[in-house]
């Protein structure tokens, strides 16, 4: 990188770019002003060879319209000969009017200059001879003067001005040169000197002195930058301490970092140990709860086919009622294990999606779950003759626990399951979206309750534990199924009007050209 000496040694200086300025202004003054001065002085020749010229017409004109009205020629040659010696006049033309048309009469060099005569310089006048105060028009005189004439004149006074204009302009250099010298050249080399010697180790000990008797921007600079060099060595100093104290403060903040890193490893280990157990004994309780659930239910089972009163047939269906909701509980419970391990699992077959919905609904009527104030209304044309592959048990435990949930918290109105299937964003692959949509009209949740809604063992408020019963493990599941199907879930509720459950998963398409999995 340039320092600030040689980066501004490598440009024009200050000086030399303000001479150049002001001497070439003043040049292009100077010239412009000598320029109108010999315009004038031109124009002012110009006039007074004009002005001579009629002087000729007064003296000669007599004689020669004299002449010409006696014809006499040689005499009109003489006259023309005279004139040709005046020194401004370097042609002659005379012409004698006949006719009523001016031809030729007598001519000295006035063709031999004809090129480079300008038309300014030519001067014409009438001959007219007066006999009794009568004026005869006899002809026309046209005397021509040349340009040199004029230049010859003017080139003293233009030799002056040229002189003058040199001399000036020489003098007002040689002064500005001195004056930018001691006032701005020198103090700037001394300003440039002493920043681009500035470093960060020696601000305590930076000076600047410019010699100046006067203030001005040069010695402002100067103050101002000594300025800036002292608070720049206060700071410094406030720097140093800073840092300092600032590495004993880091060292400290890391020991305590390090220490406070240690301990978090070692509770996460605890908790993921805990973690660990807790999956493995819900696992573990849950295979062992269920192999005496299955042999209840299936007592149970038997005890209904059997000859029993309307009393014990009542007894037996509450008891059987009972061990399938328990034994639904352990399967949540062992699902909600295997997620948390990561170990649930997907079993893809090919279903019919159509078929899915039609039946479910069929078996919560069959079962009575349904009330008679409620109304089902299903919303699934667009899936007729849609076969998928999937896990069409996981997504019936899905369908399960929010149409269960809809049934539970609706006491009267209706409850709409709708359902469609929409492309997947990938059009390059075989996989589409199916969206379901489970709207019910029952006693809603407040949106305070929504954020944590799908959080294992939560329900809406602890009142509902008390008055609908669940585990809260229903929703906490659904989510884990609909990530596990590249899927998600969300919900809108309003406090007394109702919920809307609404969740999409990724299903695959079948291609008719493969073989179909059995």
């Amino acid at each position: 990188m340039q320092t600030i000496k040689s980066a501004l040694a490598s440009q024009a200086s200050l000086s030399k770019q303000l001479f150049q300025t002001v001497f070439g202004l003043y040049c292009l003054i100077a010239i412009s002003v000598t320029a109108i001065q010999v315009i004038e002085e031109y124009r002012y020749t110009q006039e007074t060879i004009t002005t001579e010229l009629e002087t000729y017409q007064n003296i000669f004109g007599p004689v020669l319209a004299k002449a010409v009205w006696n014809l006499h020629r040689e005499q009109v040659n003489d006259i023309a000969k005279g004139l040709s010696e005046v020194p401004i006049i370097v042609g002659i033309k005379i012409e004698r009017l006949q006719d009523n048309q001016l031809i030729p009469y007598v001519s000295r060099d006035a063709n031999k200059h004809n090129v480079a005569i300008n038309e300014r310089f030519l001067y014409s006048f009438p001959i007219e001879y007066t006999i009794a105060d009568i004026v005869h028009p006899l002809g026309k005189v046209t005397l021509y003067s040349d340009s040199s004439i004029v230049f010859a004149r003017v080139k003293l006074g233009f030799t002056f001005l040229i002189i003058n204009a040199l001399i000036k302009g020489f003098f007002l250099w040689l002064i500005f040169w001195w004056v930018s010298k001691k006032l701005l050249t020198t103090p700037l080399h001394t300003l440039i000197q002493s920043i681009s010697n500035v470093k960060f180790d020696n601000l305590s000990s930076f000076h600047i002195d410019l010699n100046s008797k006067k203030e001005n921007e040069l010695t402002l600079i100067e103050q101002s930058f000594t300025n800036m060099v002292a608070e720049l060595s206060r700071a410094k100093e406030e720097v140093t301490h800073f840092n300092v104290r600032l590495e004993k403060e880091v060292k400290q903040r890391t020991l305590e970092l390090e220490q406070a890193k240690n301990k978090a490893e070692a509770l996460t280990h605890i908790a993921e140990s805990a973690t660990q157990a807790k999956s493995i004994f819900l696992a573990t309780i849950s295979h062992e709860l269920r192999t005496p659930m299955n042999g209840i239910q299936g007592m149970l089972y038997l005890l209904e086919q059997s000859t029993l009163d309307e009393k014990q047939q009542h007894y037996t269906e509450v008891a059987s009622t009972s061990a399938k909701r328990l034994l639904t509980l352990i399967d949540e419970i062992l699902d909600l294990s295997k997620a948390e391990a990561g170990k649930l699992t997907l079993n893809n077959r090919i279903f019919d999606l159509y078929s899915i919905f039609n039946n479910l609904i069929k078996s919560f009527n069959l079962l009575g779950e349904n009330n008679n104030d409620v109304e089902m209304l299903l919303d699934t044309e667009s899936l007729q003759n849609l076969q998928a592959i999937g896990d069409p048990l996981r997504l019936r435990q899905i369908l399960i626990n929010l149409i269960g949930n809809a049934i539970k918290f609706t006491p009267k109105g209706h409850i709409k399951i709708s359902a469609t299937a929409s492309d997947h964003p990938d059009l390059n692959s075989n996989k589409f979206y199916l969206s379901v949509t489970v709207q019910d009209t029952g006693i809603g949740i407040a949106q305070k309750n929504l954020a944590h809604l799908f959080n294992s063992f939560t329900q809406a408020d602890s009142s509902t534990t008390r008055e609908y019963g669940g585990s809260g493990l229903g929703l906490a599941i659904c989510k884990q199924l609909c990530e596990l199907m590249d899927g998600s879930i969300e919900v809108t509720s309003a406090e007394g009007i109702g919920s809307c459950f609404k969740f999409h998963v990724t299903l695959q398409k079948i291609n008719p050209d493969e073989k179909v999995p059995t």
